[in-house]
């Protein structure tokens, strides 16, 4: 499930491997296609270019257009696709395997990090995209320069992370496999809890963060560390409503 970041448009994939864009203004599915052969594993909407990424348990991603047509697919990963981040003309891949990589948007291949320790849980870019962060399975977070140069590893004892929110520098959120959120900050560690599943979503606005658990509960944030509201559940009317539409 994929939101942009102007709140415009959403897209979620399925097991069957279906793509379906939406349209948040008007409620009307844009386009639903079949985009790849396997369950979609991760997806990511640019509405700049009026495009869409699908990754898939089958170890490729491919770029379509709003209107389906395929436009690039990048493949190599050796593992399921499990998340991606994208700036500007680069993306970053995390595969269940142990080489997380950036790409251009044309498919090439730009930067290959070699025989980590650990399959690779989660990436994103900074603010900047001259750095970007990596998760692996052994618990460990990794920050590297653009051109791959190891620069920092931060290291928590909360399972793996799932999700994780580059907020400003030397400031970041983890959702982890446990529940637990890591809030670390300038080298200094805040653990939120409330969720009791395992995080898989963040979203940071207007210093409040709000998170998902894979039970369905929301919980929101504030920066030091206090919950300023849990159990944000939308009600069962609305879920049903959602559930009739798409």
């Amino acid at each position: 499930l994929a939101f942009d970041s102007q709140g415009k448009y959403l897209a979620y994939g399925d097991a069957s491997g279906f793509m379906t864009l939406i349209s948040l203004s008007t409620d009307n599915i844009i386009k639903k296609k079949k985009a790849v052969n396997d369950p979609v594993a991760a997806i990511h909407i640019l509405p700049r270019f009026k495009q869409l990424l699908v990754g898939s348990t089958g170890k490729v991603l491919k770029r379509y257009n709003f209107k389906g047509d395929e436009e690039a697919r990048m493949v190599g990963m050796r593992g399921p696709v499990r998340q991606l981040d994208v700036f500007r003309d680069k993306i970053a891949i995390a595969a269940y395997d142990l080489n997380p990589r950036l790409y251009a948007m044309d498919g090439k291949l730009l930067l290959r990090l070699e025989n980590q320790s650990d399959t690779t849980t989660a990436i994103r870019f900074n603010t900047y995209g001259d750095q970007f962060i990596t998760a692996h399975a052994d618990g460990s977070q990794r920050i590297w320069s653009a051109n791959g140069k190891l620069m920092q590893r931060i290291d928590h004892q909360q399972g793996y992370t799932t999700q994780i929110i580059w907020s400003a520098p030397y400031t970041y959120f983890f959702g982890t496999s446990t529940g637990t959120i890591v809030f670390y900050q300038n080298d200094q560690v805040k653990l939120l809890k409330g969720h009791q599943s395992p995080i898989v979503g963040l979203y940071y606005d207007n210093e409040l963060l709000t998170s998902f658990d894979s039970s369905g509960n929301i919980f929101q944030w504030k920066t030091d560390g206090s919950l300023n509201a849990s159990s944000l559940m939308p009600s069962e009317e609305d879920r049903i409503t959602f559930q009739l539409k798409y």
